[in-house]
């Protein structure tokens, strides 16, 4: 499964996308956008107790259904917490971690749920019987058009998962007695293309949030990026995880095997990656030998060749950024990407950090519509001081970029000062990854500090 860096991490839609591109205003939690308010309810300062919107005050089950060309269906669980009123934000909720719904809209029975930061919404039908449903579909923009996944939300708490029954997970009890919990650290394989495996990690803690029995509440680092915040149970010997974000549906399923180790699969949207994992005690920095994935500058011509469009929408050449001498740190990006989101505040300190020693960091943008203004207001949001550009549909990446495979967002160009290319980093892990992402931030401004300091002598 790319992951949402793509977050996690494919050209079709991967930020990194994040096993993944967890939103507070970046995107473990996307604050609403002030320029987006609900339409309804207008009139009232406060809607009455039997209004649409009142009734549907509360807290949802929900589900969204994925669904593609050789992948069994697969539903991904969440919560919603519907507020009354827009003076209060409603939410989804994965665990402790909350993401706000940018507006909230109801009209004759239709209700719309709008992420702006990520150009995605739901759209269902609310019931009018007890208890109530919604009954529509989520989508979001795909490959110069959109896709749409069945959507599903019944009114009242109840478990995320439910409980397995004793003879639903086919796990023998040797498997079960091999793994009696999850909690704690775990080394993560992922099969690549070529036979070899990638090594990553995870991080659980078992009975930690839910009143559910075997609650489980973690992330999984991936090589372009982790499956952000996500929330479940271990029961059986069967391990089962999910995320929704606005952006990505994530579900993690694994089971317990009789070496002690977990075999399984994460899935996103469209995507399915297959892994296996062991427990470990050793420490961060052995778990995690070098998890990202490298991308290869395999065409002619430099990163100062390269045009791409302002945001006014006139060609801009990186000749005339003015980038000769200069450290350069291309931040490839799209603001449908949550993990791209995550980034900005680290490319701002960056920026802030090493722009008077020579370092120049250049976003350029590949949106799937809207280019220029998606990208304005995305600089808007978060107050992005660094210069901004847009490129082409993420599909069409390689008619301005045709010097590298451009698989997943974020990716990070560096570039020394004599215009070569130092590395080129496929995606970033997002703030879901806790100390995973500090130590592959870390991992990279080192590398940035070094070109500095050689470049300066």
């Amino acid at each position: 499964m790319q992951p949402r860096s793509i977050c996690r991490h494919s050209i079709l839609l991967a930020c990194v996308v994040l096993v993944g591109c967890s939103k507070k205003e970046a995107s473990q939690n996307v604050a609403p956008d002030p320029s987006s308010t609900a339409t309804t309810n207008t009139a009232q300062a406060v809607p009455t107790v039997d209004s649409e919107r009142g009734a549907m005050a509360g807290r949802w089950h929900a589900t969204i259904a994925l669904e593609g060309d050789g992948l069994a269906p697969t539903s991904v669980p969440f919560e919603l917490k519907i507020s009354a009123t827009d003076d209060e934000p409603s939410v989804v909720v994965n665990g402790d971690n909350e993401l706000a719904i940018t507006a909230v809209s109801i009209d004759d029975h239709e209700v719309t749920m709008t992420f702006a930061a990520f150009q995605t919404k739901i759209v269902a039908r609310l019931s009018e019987e007890k208890p109530r449903t919604l009954k529509g579909t989520w989508s979001l923009p795909w490959a110069g058009g959109s896709l749409e996944f069945p959507f599903i939300a019944a009114q009242g708490e109840r478990a995320r998962f439910d409980v397995l029954a004793a003879s639903s997970a086919a796990i023998s009890d040797s498997a079960i007695a091999a793994v009696p919990s999850v909690d704690g650290l775990w080394e993560v394989s992922y099969p690549q293309p070529d036979g070899s495996t990638k090594l990553c990690g995870a991080r659980f803690a078992q009975g930690q949030g839910s009143v559910q029995e075997g609650s489980v509440q973690g992330v999984f680092v991936a090589p372009t990026g982790d499956y952000g915040h996500l929330a479940g149970v271990f029961q059986k010997g069967q391990l089962r995880l999910s995320y929704f974000d606005g952006a990505f549906a994530y579900i993690v399923t694994a089971d317990a095997q009789p070496d002690g180790t977990l075999r399984g699969a994460g899935q996103f949207n469209l995507f399915r990656q297959e892994f296996s994992a062991r427990h470990i005690k050793d420490t961060l920095d052995n778990a995690l030998p070098e998890c990202a994935e490298i991308t290869e500058w395999t065409g002619k011509g430099s990163v100062s060749s390269l045009v791409f469009t302002d945001l006014s929408g006139k060609d801009f050449a990186l000749a005339d950024a003015g980038l000769e001498g200069k450290v350069v740190l291309l931040d490839l990006f799209g603001t449908w990407c949550p993990n791209c989101h995550e980034l900005v505040p680290l490319l701002k300190e960056w920026h802030e950090r090493y722009q008077a020693e020579g370092l120049v960091i250049i976003g350029v943008s590949f949106e799937f519509a809207d280019g220029q203004s998606s990208v304005s207001a995305y600089r808007d949001r978060y107050k992005i001081p660094y210069r901004l550009l847009v490129g082409a549909p993420p599909q069409d990446a390689a008619d301005v970029l045709p010097q590298m495979s451009l698989t997943s967002f974020p990716t990070l160009v560096l570039v020394g000062r004599d215009g070569k290319i130092h590395n080129i980093q496929t995606g970033f892990r997002g703030l879901a990854t806790g100390e995973f992402r500090a130590a592959g931030a870390a991992l990279y401004e080192d590398q940035i500090k070094q070109l500095l300091a050689k470049d300066a002598e």
